[in-house]
């Protein structure tokens, strides 16, 4: 009985949700990569209203008809754990608000385990069920209520909890956001925050990640809002690690290198968007969530000051732009391990000792990262004196690299070498010299990756014509 009253809370939550915002489920069946044929039989319209009926029924029938509800909830378990396990296989992030702002927004191995879980809780109410459990008259005193209790505790943890960080605006201050640089998508020009929204006169960075559905859905209406709101001034921003073709062809679509600037907002769900004045500073807080977004890109752009303008707090962000090579300080190597094909341990000094190493980091089998793996040996045959290696921060499943990938490849463990040095994103690389000493990196993103292994090309041409 208890299995399934929590079953039945969390439907209803759920249909709630969806039911508070019906668009983002439609751009979860996007993301979640649902038939088409769902969609044209309106099944995004009618999950929500099934999900609350379904929770009523379980809470509150009995007999035949409790058993009816609790084989449908076994089924829509079951149904949702296959869609969430097939969405983990995608070479992409996915995100699934199924509980609103309330829940974790990606599909991970917890959103796995949740519904594992809910689908044991499900098949537990059926058992009841058969054997004439109710709401009614149930005695409390055993300890299946205890086992369960603590069986529907952790279905809610899993399902409510990580919801979005507190927003920026709680402070109440106006934090200064212009020195950091975004890069345009079609030029590949850097450009600072506070030039971009002085040139509007203020505007709205709206953040994205591609296998987002409701950023799907907000792209798809955006040529609509602009023209709409001619007067406010959207910015997409995707970070870094996105492939190419995510939301190619976009207008004034920029990049965040290294993250840099979601990691300023402490922004970790999409759709965001975050509204900038002309001199850098955000008056409000990052706004999360389609519907929220889709209403402040549809409402009035906040207006400038109308004090006279102030000069920029800080000019220091402009040494953050590129660098010359003399102005590369290089360290030592640090400590670190990484574990070969056979799992036997080098340190990043044995491994420099021998040829200088260009290690190739991913932690994921994403769009970037599939790129860089299949770079690897263009990038050795332009690096002939020094070593191509590939890096990988998880155990790959089988087939998902190369036997030739896989022996070459260096685990690293939790990702902790990664670290040590700096290198960070789905894609990240550095050089490791033989002197035991960094010569160049590390660098984020596989275009920079691409431009660093360019450099080097260049650095050892340049040498053999010496």
């Amino acid at each position: 009985m208890l299995a399934n009253i929590t079953i039945g809370v969390l439907l209803a939550i759920s249909g709630g949700a969806k039911l508070k915002d019906p668009s983002s489920t439609a751009d979860a069946f996007r993301a979640l990569r649902l038939p088409e044929w769902l969609q044209k039989m309106g099944a995004p319209r009618l999950l929500p209203w099934a999900e609350v009926a379904l929770a009523a029924l379980l809470i509150f029938s009995k007999g035949w008809l409790l058993t009816l509800a609790t084989v449908g909830a076994v089924l829509l378990m079951v149904a949702y754990t296959v869609v969430i396990w097939r969405a983990l296989g995608f070479g992409e992030p996915v995100q699934c608000g199924c509980f609103g702002e309330l829940g974790a927004g990606d599909v991970s191995r917890r959103t796995l385990a949740r519904n594992i879980l809910l689908t044991l809780l499900a098949a537990l109410g059926l058992v009841g069920a058969l054997l004439g459990v109710s709401i009614y008259g149930q005695p409390t005193l055993s300890w299946g209520w205890v086992a369960v209790a603590l069986l529907s505790a952790a279905a809610v943890a899993l399902s409510l909890g990580g919801g979005p960080n507190t927003t920026l605006g709680a402070t109440g201050h106006k934090p200064w956001l212009g020195g950091i640089t975004l890069r345009d998508a079609a030029t590949g020009a850097d450009v600072r925050v506070a030039e971009i929204a002085r040139r509007g006169g203020g505007a709205t960075l709206l953040f994205l990640l591609p296998g987002c559905g409701s950023c799907q859905g907000l792209m798809a209406e955006l040529p609509a809002l602009r023209e709409k709101n001619p007067g406010r001034v959207i910015v997409p921003v995707l970070p870094e690690w996105a492939g190419p073709e995510a939301y190619a062809g976009t207008p004034d679509l920029h990049r965040d290198p290294g993250s840099n600037l979601s990691v300023a907002l402490g922004m970790h769900f999409a759709p965001a968007a975050l509204e900038v004045l002309g001199d850098g500073t955000a008056p409000g807080e990052l706004i999360v969530g389609s519907t929220a977004v889709r209403a402040l890109l549809d409402g009035t752009p906040v207006a400038e000051p109308q004090a006279a303008p102030q000069p920029e707090p800080q000019q220091a962000p402009e040494a953050a732009e590129e660098p010359d090579e003399t102005d590369y300080v290089r360290v030592p190597i640090p400590p670190a391990v990484l574990l070969d094909a056979e799992s036997t341990p080098h340190t990043l000094q044995e491994l420099a000792a021998e040829r200088p190493q260009l290690l190739v980091s991913i932690n994921c089998l994403c769009a970037g990262p599939r790129n860089a793996v299949q770079s690897l040996t263009e990038w050795q045959e332009r690096l002939p004196i020094l070593d191509t290696r590939l890096v990988v921060q998880f155990r790959p499943s089988e087939g998902s690299l190369t036997e030739e990938q896989e022996n070459a490849a260096l685990y690293d463990h939790r990702g902790v070498t990664s670290k040590a040095l700096e290198m960070r994103g789905q894609v990240s690389a550095v050089l490791l010299g033989a002197d035991g000493q960094l010569a160049g990196g590390p660098v984020t993103g596989f275009e920079e990756v691409s431009s660093f292994v360019d450099d080097i090309a260049q650095e050892i041409a340049g040498a053999l014509d010496v």
